[in-house]
């Protein structure tokens, strides 16, 4: 097995964290709310929304920033401030961040898949 350099691990690590966070959003979003399943979860979920966001600064498919690295900031603004708008009780927030994040998420997971991407080349190597 090739050794991955560090553009591809970067790769997989997004990858990774984002596959986890839809998975993990879906039941985030549809199970029980406010129980302590769904704040340690969620806290998990947060985590990992940080991660894919900030390893996807460093995945550029044309040689350089495109507006998906404007989307990576703005997730990083919204996932943190619905985790705050929950620390705080502003549930209504809370959701709002929380519901347009898990849904710009899927809907890049669902552009990831389009033949020619990077990341969609990296893992059918």
């Amino acid at each position: 097995m090739p050794e991955l350099s560090l553009y591809q691990w970067n790769i997989a690590v997004h990858a990774t964290c984002a596959t986890f966070s839809v998975v993990l959003g879906g039941f985030l979003m549809w199970g029980t709310k406010g129980k302590t399943a769904h704040r340690y979860s969620g806290w998990a979920w947060v985590a990992a929304m940080l991660i894919t966001a900030g390893t996807g600064f460093g995945i550029a498919d044309m040689g350089g920033i495109s507006w998906l690295h404007g989307l990576a900031a703005f997730t990083l603004y919204t996932v943190s401030r619905g985790a705050w708008a929950a620390r705080k009780g502003d549930l209504k927030t809370h959701r709002g961040n929380m519901l347009g994040t898990y849904i710009g998420l899927s809907l890049a997971a669902l552009g990831a898949l389009i033949p020619g991407r990077r990341i969609m080349d990296f893992l059918l190597q």
